[in-house]
């Protein structure tokens, strides 16, 4: 296993947690949630109904990123 794979593989973990958090806090009213995680930053991607809902979710994932940077994409529809 190289460092690479184990870099991948953090990302892979820390993504599936943020996911698992923003859908148990928020009562998962956001559609087609997609978390991406690099070395630099997280990505969220999905829609809702509620802006609240997208604040939600940007102050559910500051708490478990460290030092990287938080994009928030969920679109309100």
């Amino acid at each position: 296993m190289t460092v690479q794979t184990l870099s991948v593989d953090s990302h892979e973990l820390l993504a599936q947690r943020i996911n698992h958090l923003v859908k148990s806090r928020t009562g998962a009213p956001i559609r087609e949630l997609f978390v991406e995680v690099d070395d630099q930053e997280v990505l969220l991607y999905g829609y809702t109904t509620a802006y609240y809902n997208k604040q939600l979710a940007s102050h559910v994932v500051m708490n478990v990123i460290d030092n990287r940077s938080l994009i928030n994409k969920i679109e309100v529809i």
